[in-house]
């Protein structure tokens, strides 16, 4: 899990759903808005639902999987954005080097 300060809030999460941007590939979307100056820093969300996988105890690692990716790679976003990373089923294939590639990649483009 990410820090509280790293976190969206479900308020911010409908507005970023309703007015964001997009960009994605066969694996994840990624939905972001500029944040507001009060932000210290990028604010973050993970959505996997259960057509990603029904088992619950998969949609945990996968969503811990990616807020380490996130952790190790918040650095890359030069300004402050309100990012929601959408799952889709084809990411269970991937191992967490490739998931990495793959989300670091969208990072750079988010830019």
């Amino acid at each position: 899990m990410i820090r509280r300060s790293f976190r969206l809030k479900a308020t911010r999460i409908a507005y970023l759903f309703k007015k964001g941007k997009k960009v994605g590939n066969t694996h994840v979307t990624v939905k972001f808005l500029p944040s507001g100056e009060k932000s210290p820093s990028s604010r973050f969300c993970v959505v996997t639902s259960a057509k990603v996988s029904p088992k619950a105890v998969t949609r945990n690692r996968l969503r811990r999987q990616i807020y380490e990716i996130i952790r190790l790679n918040k650095e890359l976003l030069e300004k402050k954005f309100d990012i929601a990373i959408i799952t889709k089923p084809p990411i269970l294939n991937l191992d967490f080097a490739s998931m990495r590639k793959i989300l670091t990649a969208l990072f750079s483009y988010i830019k």
